[in-house]
């Protein structure tokens, strides 16, 4: 877990920010990263892998351990600058998945929720992921969208925008998929 806010000024960021700003297929979806990045309330970035060989059984634990110690870190850091960067508005996560066909077409709701959910559910439908926790994930995201361009092997990341209350939300779902 990182807070793009209070590391923004490091150089290694810059190749992140960019991917996440301008290589987001969804235009509504680059223009909700802009300006959550724009804001002053913290954003965080999840880096999603998991170790090789590690029990699948052990992954709902591990997110649950992550939503329960970015809790704790906003009230016990000793620093409170630490303290207020673990307040985190929104996080952002990037998966990889892989492309199944071409995503459904979008039907155009009323409203800006009813798109979003469209746009999302259209894009959900067209892939396939690498890992379970992250299409579960996905499933709790407010918005996804595809980054344009390959990873070697043929993957695409595929951007998530959660609120971080979903790390939690999403642990009994992913205990009844990994756990029984």
């Amino acid at each position: 877990m990182l807070s793009l806010q209070h590391h923004a000024k490091k150089r290694c960021l810059a190749p992140i920010l960019a991917l996440l700003t301008e290589r987001v297929s969804r235009p509504e979806v680059a223009a909700t990263v802009k300006a959550l990045l724009a804001q002053a309330a913290p954003v965080g970035l999840v880096v999603s892998e998991r170790m090789v060989n590690t029990p699948i059984s052990l992954v709902p634990h591990a997110l649950e351990s992550l939503s329960l110690d970015i809790d704790w870190a906003k009230q016990h850091d000793e620093d409170p600058a630490e303290r207020k960067s673990f307040d985190f508005h929104r996080l952002l996560l990037l998966a990889q998945v892989e492309k199944s066909g071409e995503a459904a077409a979008a039907p155009s709701g009323k409203g800006k929720k009813a798109k979003a959910a469209a746009g999302k559910a259209a894009v959900l439908a067209g892939v396939s992921f690498l890992r379970v926790e992250e299409e579960v994930l996905a499933e709790e995201a407010e918005e996804v969208s595809l980054v344009r361009g390959r990873l070697p092997g043929g993957m695409q990341l595929l951007l998530m925008i959660l609120k971080p209350e979903a790390l939690a939300n999403a642990v009994p779902a992913l205990k009844a998929v990994m756990c029984d």
